[in-house]
């Protein structure tokens, strides 16, 4: 790797042991900002993502860029919980219930006459996953 990058093996192990101090300016207000980004993270519940936390230290009166905002906190390892309000998605005054064909006949005498479905949603840190399960009847039980 050293030949490749044209670096001598013992400028790159002087490099690797040196400490934040020494690697200039920049080095220590990262440290002193991913401090910070901690600070004002747990002061939110530890719920608010990069754009959220930005706010905070430009209020505050510190120069910093969203991206900085967010590559300091993928650095400290900061992830946020996401806690989103339950919301009702349909109205269930003016819904009719659906009909009930099978009227409780769990034999049907031939296959791919009824089924029964189900589908739920499994909130993950990607985004949503939909589970979807259709069973005929007369199938055998696997």
């Amino acid at each position: 790797m050293c030949l490749v990058l044209s670096v001598s093996p013992s400028g790159y192990y002087d490099w690797v042991a040196r400490t934040a101090s020494d690697r200039g300016h920049r080095g220590r207000r990262h440290e002193w900002q991913a401090a910070q980004i901690q600070v004002f993270h747990q002061a939110g519940r530890e719920a608010c993502d990069a754009p959220g936390i930005h706010r905070d230290p430009v209020e505050a009166g510190d120069v910093v860029g969203k991206y900085t905002v967010a590559l300091l906190m993928l650095r400290a390892g900061i992830v946020p919980k996401w806690f989103r309000k339950f919301r009702v998605s349909a109205d269930s005054r003016n819904t009719r219930p659906a009909l009930n064909i099978p009227e409780r006949r769990f034999s049907v005498p031939e296959p791919n006459r009824c089924r029964v479905t189900d589908m739920t949603f499994i909130p993950t840190r990607e985004g949503w996953l939909y589970l979807m399960v259709i069973h005929d009847w007369n199938t055998p039980e696997i």
